[in-house]
């Protein structure tokens, strides 16, 4: 599974593989403590960027075990600037980014992972990934207001020949922001009974009324401004001791 990032590094050096398996072999058990120290052998064995990009995601998969995301992300974000052939830790990197509303950066982190199967046959199960992976992009160049790439990322997936679960969400929400009310009310219609629909129904009808202010400018209200100045003023001893503790 791991071979594009895998193979290439510690070429030759057994000693470092074998410390490398064992750490893998702890991560797959959840045994996190255990995996981590076995990776402290392999960074001393470090020499070539490929070693560098393997140890950076083995790292970052063992707090991904954890469910340590932010640590996770952190980890797979130094070995992508290696630029590995690997989809994983891209789209992994990808997703947390996405969920902060970090779009740029997940889109790019998406670019590099289809970049992973440049030029290959796709198998079924690849085809669902890259397709999953025109989706998200998708959606975050709805939420970058990048509509015509993000119809033609659309186009892609569907031209794969697989379904995505979540395309018609995607769907409803950008042909909303482009102002076509009528496509948008009819893939509604369509995801009607769907665990999504309540929320996906309530995104596009602000979009269409123009009161969502992700994408249109929305009235501010001063009071909640003041209220806000106020709480901070009170809540400002508690975030001041957490600074002072680190936390």
């Amino acid at each position: 599974a791991f071979g594009p990032i895998l193979e290439p590094a510690f070429v030759g050096d057994y000693q470092a593989k074998v410390h490398l398996t064992a750490a893998l072999n702890f991560i797959s058990e959840r045994n996190v403590n255990k995996g981590m120290a076995k990776l402290q052998e392999v960074k001393k064995h470090i020499v070539t960027d490929e070693d560098k990009a393997l140890y950076l995601f083995v790292a970052g998969l063992c707090y991904e075990m954890a469910g340590d995301l932010p640590r996770m992300t952190e980890l797979y974000d130094c070995a992508n600037e290696y630029e590995h052939s690997f989809y994983w830790p891209y789209i992994k990197a990808a997703k947390f980014h996405q969920k902060c509303l970090e779009y740029d950066i997940a889109v790019n982190d998406y670019v590099a992972a289809m970049n992973c199967f440049e030029g290959k046959d796709l198998s079924e199960q690849e085809k669902l990934i890259v397709a999953s992976v025109h989706t998200n992009m998708a959606t975050c160049l709805t939420m970058m207001h990048e509509y015509e790439y993000a119809v033609h990322c659309l186009e892609e997936a569907s031209g794969l020949g697989v379904k995505i679960p979540d395309s018609a969400s995607v769907e409803a929400v950008l042909f909303a922001a482009m102002g076509e009310k009528e496509k948008a009310e009819n893939i509604l219609v369509q995801l009607d009974g769907s665990p999504v629909y309540d929320h996906i129904r309530k995104t596009v009808e602000s979009i269409l009324n123009k009161t969502n202010p992700a994408f249109f400018p929305v009235e501010t209200d001063v009071a909640k401004i003041e209220a806000f100045w106020n709480w901070f003023v009170e809540y400002c001893p508690i975030l001041e001791k957490r600074l002072d503790d680190q936390q």
